[in-house]
């Protein structure tokens, strides 16, 4: 899933869109669907001509596989252009315990011609601050919470950003750790 407050995307990709609806690849055209073997696994983001981020943990035991990403769909399954990852390049300090520096960047064997459905996410400026509660939108394949909805569409949902200090509090509660390099 991607997060994006109006124009940006800068989050983690989750597993859920709960609540979420159908959305189209022409409202979200940086988005992509990683495969491995021809099988979708993570969204992944379009952010030059060759070149897409996804999250670590997606690319973490990717090694003998073929990764490909399907481009110009509102599917994960079908239709759009599909372009072989000639490399991964995992974040150096990855931490699959933890999800600390959970990036990768995966470069493309074709230059992708940007269109209507196939463009490069405007990402914020560096030290960009967002104000508690700003509402952004997470869109991606996650499951569903219900059972007749497809994961295979692509979806969107509404939700709010909170500040670091606040997730922190948050997640503390549930044994969780949150760094400086998540959103």
């Amino acid at each position: 899933a991607v997060l994006v407050p109006q124009k940006f995307n800068h989050r983690r990709p989750q597993t859920k869109i709960v609540g979420g609806r159908p959305t189209t690849v022409q409202v979200h055209p940086y988005i992509g669907s990683l495969r491995y073997d021809s099988n979708h696994v993570c969204g992944a983001s379009i952010i030059s001509r060759t070149f897409m981020i996804t999250a670590g943990h997606c690319v973490e035991d990717a090694e003998g596989y073929k990764l490909s990403v399907r481009l110009g769909s509102s599917y994960n399954d079908q239709d759009g252009r599909i372009i072989e990852v000639k490399r991964f390049i995992q974040h150096p300090r990855f931490n699959s315990a933890t999800d600390d520096f959970d990036y990768a960047l995966l470069e493309l064997t074709e230059s992708i011609n940007f269109t209507k459905s196939m463009r490069p996410v405007r990402l914020p400026a560096q030290n960009q601050q967002f104000d508690d509660e700003t509402v952004t939108i997470v869109a991606g394949w996650g499951d569903t919470s219900n059972d007749f909805d497809t994961d295979h569409q692509l979806r969107q949902v509404q939700d709010p950003i909170y500040n670091h200090q606040r997730c922190i509090e948050d997640y503390k509660k549930q044994d969780n750790e949150i760094t400086d390099r998540m959103i």
